[in-house]
C-alpha cells in the first residue's frame, strides 16, 4: 500500500508499507579429497550435503521525497525501515567420510535429522540521499549514496512456542553480528545522453562497500544501456557486471580448523523493457 503526491511541482513525496513475502531454498554440495601424492595422512575424500528451506512473510515501510529547487536540479532523499520476517526454516544434511587406516578402509555414513525452526529476523535501517541534474532534452546525469548499518540486523529466537528457550543461542548469534558486521555505504553515479531521433545511450558505475567489520572494500559494479523511444512507444535494453568476493564456511568441526571457501563471483545481467503509451 503506497501514497504518493506532487506539491506545485517542486515537492515530491511518498510512502509505501510492504509486506514482502519470502520462499528461498538452498542445496549445497562440498567434496573435497586427497591429492595424488597422499598429501594427508589417513584421509581420502569427503562429501558434505546439506539442504534448506527457508519461508516467512515481513512488513517493512519506505518513505522518500523529492525536491526540485529549479527545473534542472533534483535531490532527493528516502529512507528504509527495518523489516521483520517471520520465518520458519526446514533443514537436513548428510556427511560421507572415507579414510584409511589399521581400524578402517572404507567410507563412514552420517546425517542428521529433518529440522524445523521458526524465528524472527530484523533487517536494519538505509539511509538514501541522491542528486540529479537535468541537462534540458539533451539528457542527466544523477548520483546518490545509501549507508546501511548491517551491525544493527538481530534475530529474536522467542517467537511462536519458542518462549525462552533458545535465549542463550540468540544472545551469541546476535553478538557474534554486532561484532562482525559494520556500516557500509553504496555509492551509485551515471547518466543518459539523448543521441538525437529517439535514440538515448546510458552508462554508469556503483561501488558497494563491504559490511564487514575493519574491511573497507568496495565492490564494483559497472552497468550500460540503450533505449529508443517515441511518442507512441519505447524500447530499453541494459547491461551490468559485477564483480563480488565472498566466503563461506561449509561445515564446522569442533577439534579441527574449519575450511574457508572463497568464491570470486562475476555476475552478467541483461534486461530489456518494452512499453507502450495511450
Amino acid at each position: 500500500m503506497g501514497y504518493g503526491a506532487n506539491i506545485n511541482n517542486k515537492v515530491l513525496f511518498g510512502f509505501t508499507f510492504n509486506m514482502p513475502i519470502v520462499n528461498y531454498t538452498e542445496f549445497r554440495e562440498y567434496y573435497e579429497s586427497d591429492g595424488p601424492e597422499n598429501g594427508v595422512p589417513y584421509f581420502n575424500n569427503l562429501n558434505y550435503h546439506s539442504f534448506v528451506n527457508s519461508t516467512g512473510f515481513g512488513i517493512n515501510g519506505k518513505f522518500g521525497v523529492t525536491m526540485k529547487p529549479t527545473e534542472h536540479l533534483n535531490f532527493s532523499f528516502a529512507a528504509h525501515t527495518p523489516s521483520r520476517y517471520f520465518m520458519t526454516d526446514n533443514y537436513d544434511s548428510s556427511v560421507t567420510y572415507d579414510y584409511t587406516d589399521q581400524n578402517n578402509d572404507g567410507p563412514i555414513y552420517s546425517d542428521s535429522p529433518y529440522g524445523s525452526f521458526q524465528y524472527a529476523m530484523v533487517t536494519p535501517w538505509s539511509l538514501m540521499g541522491g542528486v540529479g541534474i537535468i541537462a534540458g532534452e539533451q539528457g542527466f546525469i544523477g548520483a546518490s549514496i545509501k549507508w546501511t548499518d548491517y551491525g544493527a540486523m538481530h534475530y529474536d529466537y522467542s517467537i511462536y512456542q519458542n518462549g525462552y528457550y533458545f535465549e542463550q543461542e540468540e544472545y551469541e548469534v546476535n553478538q557474534d553480528i554486532r561484532e562482525q558486521y559494520a556500516s557500509a555505504f553504496d555509492i551509485n553515479i551515471g547518466g543518459e545522453i539523448v543521441l538525437g531521433g529517439g535514440f538515448r545511450l546510458r552508462g554508469g558505475t556503483s561501488l558497494a562497500q563491504s559490511p564487514y567489520a575493519g574491511d573497507n572494500n568496495f565492490d564494483p559494479s559497472y552497468h550500460a544501456g540503450t533505449g529508443y523511444r517515441t511518442d507512441a512507444f519505447y524500447f530499453d535494453f541494459g547491461y551490468k557486471w559485477a564483480n563480488q568476493l565472498e566466503g563461506y564456511q561449509p561445515y564446522e568441526t569442533v577439534n579441527a580448523e574449519s575450511p574457508l571457501v572463497q568464491i570470486d563471483n562475476n555476475k552478467h545481467t541483461f534486461i530489456a523493457t518494452a512499453g507502450f503509451k495511450f
